[in-house]
């Protein structure tokens, strides 16, 4: 099997920096806001979310989810729960990154580096999800587009408000 070719532009790649610094700054200030666990939470639901959407919806491409939850997943597992008493390489850098906080950032070393492996779970689970799609064969039914269903299905009670404001009844 070929893999394709994948080509790298200046653009993609300041795409790329950017996602990056906003999932080190959502670390950073979501400790503060939510606390380690609301963001590890926040991850685990996104990422089981994830695995659930090509169980009992149907969308275009299942493939891209399964392997965004997989590895996001698989990734938590490996930090949170491996038996090596090796430390991944994205530990040290969260723990340089929480050296290199300013002085005034009270944020304590296990909270950041929980956060930091919550976001970075999320990371993987986008690389993961690409990954999935080159390496996971697709279905014949897998390549029928689904028809979409309007928003008004998904939000009855926001669109009749929506309607009654418009009407000027009030």
């Amino acid at each position: 099997m070929r893999l394709p070719r994948v080509r790298f532009t200046m653009r993609r790649m300041m795409a790329h920096v950017a996602l990056i610094a906003l999932a080190l700054a959502f670390a950073r200030h979501a400790v503060t806001r939510y606390g380690a666990e609301g963001v590890l939470m926040i991850a685990w639901t996104v990422i089981l979310g994830a695995i659930d959407i090509p169980l009992f919806w149907k969308v275009s491409s299942p493939r891209f989810w399964l392997g965004f939850g997989l590895s996001g997943v698989s990734y938590l597992a490996l930090a949170f729960f491996a038996p090596l008493p090796v430390r991944m390489p994205t530990s040290w850098l969260l723990e340089d990154l929480h050296d290199r906080l300013p002085a005034g950032v009270p944020i304590p070393a296990k909270d950041f580096m929980l956060a930091g492996h919550a976001v970075l779970s999320l990371f993987f689970g986008l690389l993961g999800g690409p990954v999935a799609i080159l390496l996971l064969p697709a279905r014949p039914e897998e390549e029928v587009k689904t028809e979409r269903v309007p928003l008004r299905v998904y939000f009855p009670t926001a669109f009749s408000c929506w309607d009654w404001l418009r009407s000027g009844r009030r």
